[in-house]
């Protein structure tokens, strides 16, 4: 108490320049070897003592260090042009739906499995099968779980793996799913996007990518209004939960690969 907070003159000294750049300071720290510390907080006062460095490896500000400093992403790219393809597209996903709702899981999953590994774009008639697989709720499931895990064959008892517990994405595919989906959304009329959108903020919430995933959640719910997926991953975003893949620095999203 009555000491002035360490390095007070440097202190000062950049939050006026920032100031004057019109980019005022919102926190700092004092870390050392041992423990770490609030520099913008009043010393004097006795509310922010030094604190040992276990709990920022253990808490909250860890995963918040892993999500900003690993999967910062300053543009979320959440902005979908309106459909402007063939004009009977609907019809052709409509078709294709009996097909979907009356098979087995398994040729949906190889058609998603098969689309991940192209290098281009597909054709169009694959293009709208997969759209109407991701029509059934129970095959869009499993189809979001294998780009985790290519070989679950169905989507029951996967609950950790959708929160992201347990799990060691590879990354480069769950990149490609993205892009997919997103390539998806271009050939999928308004009222058939929102398990795409969907798939895509999910896989930014194991990024760590909290608010572009609420971006897409909010983007499938105006979709189709009433989405229960995209509104369960809205609510748990919402909550700040961050992924437990993404606060662990080896299973970790990283922006340079």
């Amino acid at each position: 108490p009555g000491q002035p907070r360490p390095f007070h003159d440097h202190v000062e000294a950049v939050i006026e320049a920032l100031d004057s750049a019109g980019t005022p300071l919102r926190d700092a720290w004092l870390v050392t070897p041992s423990h770490w510390q609030n520099l913008l907080c009043d010393s004097d006062a006795g509310c922010c003592p030094p604190e040992s460095l276990e709990s920022i490896t253990d808490g909250q500000l860890n995963a918040e260090l892993v999500f900003r400093g690993s999967s910062y992403q300053m543009t979320p790219g959440t902005s979908y042009a309106p459909f402007a393809g063939p004009a009977d597209r609907e019809e052709q996903i409509r078709h294709a739906l009996p097909g979907v709702l009356g098979a087995e899981l398994r040729p949906g999953r190889e058609l998603w499995a098969e689309a991940l590994t192209r290098d281009g774009w597909t054709d169009p008639q694959t293009a709208v099968e997969l759209l109407a697989c991701f029509q059934r709720p129970d095959l869009r499931d499993v189809m979001f779980c294998n780009v985790i895990d290519p070989e679950l064959p169905d989507a029951e008892e996967s609950g950790n793996l959708l929160m992201g517990e347990g799990i060691a994405p590879d990354w480069n595919r769950v990149d490609r799913a993205q892009e997919t989906a997103r390539n998806l959304i271009d050939a999928a009329p308004e009222g058939y996007r929102a398990p795409l959108l969907t798939l895509i903020g999910w896989l930014a919430y194991l990024k760590g990518q909290s608010s572009v995933a609420a971006d897409h959640f909010k983007l499938a719910l105006a979709d189709t209004p009433g989405y229960r997926l995209a509104e369960l991953m809205d609510q748990l975003v919402s909550r700040g939960t961050i992924a437990p893949v993404a606060k662990n620095q080896a299973t970790a999203y990283k922006r340079h690969r």
